[in-house]
């Protein structure tokens, strides 16, 4: 794989491409007119796409063997590094704990006004100390956890061994709850929205200025 190891537009464009849409998107969620709740495992799913052109341009890259080139597998050998990245990413995103990622909450003082009226319909028998909540009855129980730079806050079992169906009605119900709130919004959103569309706007610019430059490093690194 020596040609794709040097640098070339072709490696900038693989590795920033991901990164800068799912900036865009992180940035457009906390734009967004109400609150946005997803899973954890949709979150942790996001963030690995996000990352995988760094990971294929870097790891990845490094691990597979130039002799590939002369067995001619090249080819065969990326397909089965990303497929291998994919499921390795998918069974993180199956096996973490229960987690809700709520972006663009609002005030802290309001979500918890929010999340207390959640538990109890949930489970009249809730209780809370401090960040922490619990819902015996629905075999739930989380930490708050709150993440200023990206402008989110997050629910997190504390144990492995939760309701899973539980999770999905607090996932239901807490939506349904925050449609009538009014986010809070952060200036990192227009940051990132900023930043991830300078990248990929640059990346337009390097495809467009050395068209020849970015087929030649892609036939070198299909070819090995």
């Amino acid at each position: 794989m020596n040609g794709f190891i040097a640098y070339d537009p072709l490696r900038v464009c693989v590795a920033l491409a991901p990164l800068g849409l799912y900036l865009v998107l992180i940035g457009r969620l906390n734009l967004a007119r109400r609150p946005t709740v997803i899973s954890g495992g949709r979150d942790l799913a996001a963030l690995a796409v996000g990352l995988a052109g760094l990971v294929i341009v870097g790891p990845i890259e490094l691990l597979l063997p130039d002799e590939a080139a002369s067995l001619k597998v090249g080819p065969y050998l990326w397909l089965m590094a990303l497929t291998l990245y994919s499921l390795v990413g998918s069974l993180a995103a199956l096996l973490i704990r229960p987690r809700l990622v709520v972006y663009a909450p609002c005030s802290q003082a309001e979500f918890r006004t929010v999340l207390g009226a959640v538990a109890d319909e949930l489970d009249p028998q809730s209780r809370s100390a401090g960040n922490s909540v619990a819902m015996p009855s629905r075999q739930i129980e989380f930490v708050i956890e709150h993440y200023a730079l990206l402008n989110c806050t997050a629910l997190t079992a504390t144990t492995g061994r939760q309701d899973l169906d539980g999770w999905r009605d607090l996932h239901r119900a807490l939506t349904r709850h925050l449609r009538g709130v009014s986010p809070r919004r952060s200036r990192w959103g227009v940051g990132l929205v900023t930043i991830g569309l300078a990248i990929v706007a640059a990346i337009g610019w390097q495809l467009a200025a050395h068209p020849q430059e970015v087929v030649q490093s892609f036939q070198e690194a299909v070819r090995g």
